[in-house]
């Protein structure tokens, strides 16, 4: 028996149910010329030729020397801890023939194994000093700094601080955290911001 057409809606089922018919509803009419973008506040930037600035540097500093308002925030505090630290992290990796592969790898070199002697807060000043010296004056290669050889640059002032090997030295087991000191079960189980936290405290007080 051929079957018949249905309408839309309807059924021979009498137990058919029709879909709902749902009807659109009218969108909310907006007034003429109106513009969501109306309603962003405008963005007004701050004059910079305006704006006043003031530092609380000491007056026991002398604010046009670079070597003082550096010593204003690597007090003697900060740099015994740096020496420290550097030194126990030094003789933790030298001792131990996994970790100081690990770290030749790093450093693509293996001369770990090159008489080392515990470094100086002298020595930590001189190497902080050339890092920053490298930050304004980029090279290629970081053995650049020590070229004794025209036509390249010649940086007298780095290779009369400190030689290119005690510089890689202290620059491979420089350090700020010791887990003896700072009273932590291990360095491995320390979070990052705990191994940063010590240094930190002392730098704050300067901040101020």
């Amino acid at each position: 028996m051929p079957s018949r057409p249905m309408n839309k809606g309807q059924s021979d089922d009498h137990d058919f149910v029709p879909p709902t018919q749902y009807k659109l509803s009218r969108t909310k009419q907006h007034p003429s010329g109106f513009s969501p973008l109306k309603l962003i506040p405008r963005f007004e930037a701050i004059d910079l030729n305006r704006t006043t600035s003031s530092s609380q540097i000491p007056n026991t500093i002398n604010s046009s020397s670079p070597e003082a308002l550096f010593t204003l925030f690597f007090t003697d505090s900060v740099i015994d801890r740096i020496v420290q630290c550097t030194n126990v992290n030094a003789e933790k990796i030298r001792a131990d023939p996994v970790a100081s592969r690990a770290q030749n790898i790093r450093f693509h070199n293996s001369d770990n194994q090159r008489p080392w002697k515990p470094v100086a807060s002298s020595e930590i000043l001189a190497y902080l000093g050339i890092l920053i010296y490298m930050g304004i004056y980029t090279t290629p290669n970081i053995n650049d700094y020590w070229n004794t050889k025209k036509p390249g640059p010649i940086h007298d002032s780095v290779r009369e601080t400190m030689s290119q090997t005690r510089w890689k030295q202290i620059h491979r087991y420089f350090h700020v955290w010791d887990p003896a000191l700072d009273h932590s079960t291990s360095n491995k189980t320390a979070r990052p911001y705990e191994k940063v936290n010590p240094l930190a405290k002392l730098l704050l007080p300067a901040f101020q």
